[in-house]
C-alpha cells in the first residue's frame, strides 16, 4: 500500500471526473445524433416540441373517448 511520500499523491476533487457507463450504445448514437441536428437543423428541434405536443394531446383526446364510451353496469 502506497502512502503520502511514496509515490501516491491525493488527486484534487476538481480533477476528478465522472464517466457514465450505463449508457448503451444505440443510447450513445441517439445522442450524437440529437446533438448534431440541434447544430446542423435547429429548426428541427422546434418542429420535434410541435409533434410531441400534438402527439400528448391526442392522447389526452383518446383517453376521454375511452372513458365516454365504457358501458354502464
Amino acid at each position: 500500500m502506497l502512502t503520502a511520500g511514496e509515490g501516491f499523491t491525493e488527486m484534487p476533487l476538481a480533477d476528478m471526473r465522472v464517466i457514465d457507463t450505463s449508457l448503451s450504445g444505440d443510447g450513445l448514437c441517439q445522442r450524437l445524433l440529437q446533438q448534431v441536428l440541434s447544430i446542423e437543423r435547429p429548426e428541427l428541434e422546434s418542429r420535434k416540441q410541435s409533434l410531441n405536443s400534438d402527439v400528448l394531446r391526442l392522447q389526452r383526446e383518446v383517453q376521454r373517448q375511452q372513458v365516454y364510451r365504457r358501458p354502464i353496469s
